[in-house]
């Protein structure tokens, strides 16, 4: 855990996970040490026409509402950062496990050193058998997610356009198409989110807005173009999230459990950001105003970790 770790990530070589440390301060003290630059990422935003926004729902309510709602003392409880480091943990352990299968584990050397090992990692094997289908959607991650140059067209989709093109793919998420690391990461990351907390995941592409990237974010600039809640539930999602499980924690099978998961539901179109949260109905959303983490914790387009 560093003050200037970020994003998270883990590294094969070393077999270590570096996490972020803004995701884990409790006190003022702590947190005057964490480094306040930006994930470099967040710069690739402005470059297209649209933002990618996600949170976890518990209910109709963010479930991440408190994390950055600190005391008058600067503190934080455990319960407000819980969700928050749950989260990436299994991402970053869904990493682990790719690199390293339990079923290996046992079939490896003990002396061994790791350019000498030849494994088949579980997302090659998701690759092979269920690759995501969009070369439109891959062009768009290699802009927000590696800097890569826009072409005019890319720097020109909506985000109803983008929407159009992610829902029938198989993806949870638009980070999955950064790599098949990323991808076998955000299946494991939403399906254990909902089968151990019960929350769902919503993802969805709104504008931009026109006041670029900054610390506060108008909800009216973020009108929802595309949205869903609960995506790991939709049929073409879950298959692939069945086999991801199955591979990465093979103690148990979660096929059953994964099944249960409610329906996948759309978001409203016809609303902003901050609205879109209410799904079938509920009191009506007040702040016109709010920070861009309590919006979507410190998400504007690239999750936090790699």
């Amino acid at each position: 855990i560093g003050a200037d770790i970020r994003p998270s990530f883990y590294d094969p070589l070393t077999g270590a996970l570096y996490l972020d440390a803004e995701n884990f301060w409790l006190t003022d003290a702590e947190r005057r040490t964490v480094s306040t630059e930006s994930d470099y990422r967040t710069a690739f935003a402005s470059r297209v026409q649209f933002a990618h926004l996600w949170r976890y729902v518990d209910g109709n309510t963010d479930a991440f509402a408190s994390l950055y709602n600190a005391d008058v003392f600067g503190r934080r409880q455990l319960h407000d950062i819980e969700l928050n480091v749950a989260r990436l943990l299994l991402h970053e352990l869904a990493h682990a496990a790719d690199a390293f299968r339990p079923a290996l584990l046992d079939q490896i050397p003990l002396k061994a050193r790791l350019y000498q090992l030849n494994v088949t990692t579980v997302s090659d094997e998701l690759q092979q058998a269920s690759p995501l289908q969009s070369d439109l959607l891959a062009g768009v991650a290699n802009v927000l997610f590696y800097g890569v140059e826009p072409t005019s067209q890319e720097a020109a989709y909506s985000a109803t356009k983008i929407g159009s093109v992610f829902a029938p793919d198989s993806a949870s998420d638009l980070y999955s198409y950064a790599s098949q690391y990323e991808d076998l990461a955000m299946l494991f990351e939403e399906s254990m989110m909902a089968l151990l907390y019960g929350v769902r995941r919503d993802v969805a592409f709104t504008s931009f807005p026109s006041s670029g990237y900054t610390d506060q974010i108008y909800c009216e600039d973020l009108q929802l173009g595309w949205g869903m809640r609960g995506r790991v539930a939709a049929p073409q999602v879950r298959e692939r999230a069945a086999l991801v499980l199955a591979a990465l924690l093979p103690e148990k099978s979660y096929a059953t459990d994964l099944g249960t998961l409610a329906k996948p539901v759309l978001l409203d179109t016809g609303s902003d950001w901050c609205e879109s949260i209410l799904v079938g109905g509920g009191a009506s959303f007040a702040p016109l105003q709010r920070n861009l983490r309590t919006v979507s914790p410190r998400q504007w387009h690239a999750p936090d970790m790699h």
